[in-house]
């Protein structure tokens, strides 16, 4: 794995040392502002995904809320490799990386199954329904699975719903599926729902993906509406492949967490909760990103597409 680390990641360790009860938090020993603790938050993704979207809103409230003494920095994985979202997972378990953006279908991968309802096929398939889970209690639930692995949980943040899209036509029914390569991000429990229609889930990444795509290996990529076409020219998709929600963790490396004062640490909780919040309140739903989808690919209508 290769990330490229921020220049003041190290910084936590030497404060957190220096600081006693004796000195005001903020206030060095020589009585000046402490300089702030900058931390990163690791993603997978390409630059301008939704990944990006919740680390910035995630960064900026964290600012606000500590006064500007703890500051995040996005780092992204620098290879192609395969399991890219088990890749993050790991760097905030063993502390390679303080944050991370991790979607919640990935922990299954790695021994936490808290989130496995939600990859029930056609359990969660609309934007109401994994926006009210993720403000429940039933999230921080799934979410304290995760101290088990080293990893404080502090957020789930809906990010609306996938579906599977092919060039020109849709995977319309299981006999569509049959015999067919789908790319679809490493989760256990959507793959189960993939195999069980006959098509073959791999996670191809980077070039390798295109390659596949332009050889015909792969015909299908589960994705948002809002990303399609970044990834299939002409893309269609049928409304009864929504199969399940996309949902992305925030989580900090525990130890890492722990060594924050208690008022950074709650300032953080906040910034995650209102991460939440924002993408609930202000994120598109699924049928206008589809129409904005047959937009951009001139397409006469929504309904003609996703039919």
């Amino acid at each position: 794995m290769h990330v490229r680390r921020g220049p003041g990641v190290v910084a936590v360790l030497a404060l957190t040392a220096a600081s006693t009860a004796c000195v005001p938090e903020g206030v060095t020993r020589a009585g000046g502002p402490q300089p702030a603790v900058v931390l990163d938050v690791l993603v997978a993704d390409a630059p301008g995904r939704f990944t990006d979207e919740v680390a910035g809103e995630l960064a900026a409230g964290v600012e606000s809320a500590t006064d500007g003494r703890v500051v995040l920095e996005l780092v992204r994985l620098e290879d192609d490799a395969r399991r890219w979202n088990q890749e993050v997972a790991h760097a905030v378990m063993d502390g390679t990386s303080d944050f991370g953006i991790v979607p919640a279908q990935a922990w299954d991968a790695v021994g936490v199954e808290s989130f496995t309802a939600l990859y029930a096929p056609f359990a969660v398939t609309t934007d109401e329904l994994i926006d009210a889970i993720a403000q429940d209690s039933l999230a921080d639930d799934m979410l304290g699975e995760l101290d088990t692995l080293g990893v404080t949980g502090l957020a789930l943040v809906p990010g609306g719903v996938r579906t599977m899209f092919q060039a020109d036509e849709p995977l319309a029914g299981p006999d569509t599926y049959r015999g067919k390569g789908v790319r679809v991000a490493y989760s256990r429990a959507v793959w189960a729902y993939y195999e069980a229609l006959g098509a073959h889930p791999d996670d191809p990444n980077g070039d390798e993906s295109y390659r596949l795509q332009a050889s015909g290996a792969i015909a299908g990529l589960d994705a948002q509406f809002r990303f399609a076409d970044n990834f299939v020219d002409r893309p269609a998709a049928a409304v009864d492949t929504i199969s399940h929600p996309h949902a992305l963790t925030i989580v900090v490396n525990t130890d890492r967490f722990a060594s924050l004062p208690d008022s950074q640490r709650e300032g953080i909780r906040r910034a995650a909760r209102m991460v939440v919040e924002w993408s609930a309140t202000t994120r598109r739903p699924a049928e206008d990103e589809a129409a904005a989808l047959c937009a951009r690919s001139h397409l006469r209508s929504p309904a003609e597409r996703l039919r």
